[in-house]
């Protein structure tokens, strides 16, 4: 489920050079014609619609910055172990989440699933919620002159 990929310096040089490239193209709505060299080999062409560029992109900056990606369908399911570790949280706190109902689940056997769709709704709407409260942090801290 998640791949580690250790980049040599040359590596993440290469890498940065092509996620830029990359970025230049996206979002265009064209297809892109990719020609592939290998020595001794022939030459190969690929066609890539623009729309996924932004996708490859990011796998390529994650694998320049040494970072671990996950690549899941939404439909798929993930044991409460996953969904921890995709929310960054705890599995006895996932578990008092679930309990709570503030996310759904199914149960198969003794065992809790939840779909991916599911978990990152859930991690969407706590990221806007923690923004909303630092703004109003902020535009309290302005109004009592503490110059944020």
């Amino acid at each position: 489920m998640t791949t580690h990929h250790q980049a040599t310096l040359q590596d993440t040089s290469m890498v940065k050079k092509a996620s830029q490239v990359l970025s230049k193209y996206a979002g265009k709505g064209k297809t892109l014609h990719l020609k592939i060299t290998e020595e001794g080999e022939p030459d190969e062409f690929l066609a890539l619609p623009s729309s996924v560029l932004p996708f490859l992109r990011d796998v390529l900056e994650a694998v320049s910055n040494g970072t671990s990606m996950m690549l899941l369908s939404e439909e798929e399911e993930l044991t409460t172990s996953q969904a921890a570790e995709v929310l960054g949280v705890s599995r006895p706190f996932l578990v008092k989440l679930l309990e709570e109902g503030e996310l759904s689940y199914r149960t198969v056997g003794s065992h809790r699933r939840l779909t991916v769709a599911e978990v990152l709704a859930y991690k969407e709407k706590t990221r806007k919620k923690r923004k909303e409260v630092l703004d109003q942090l902020a535009a309290e801290a302005q109004e009592i002159g503490l110059g944020y």
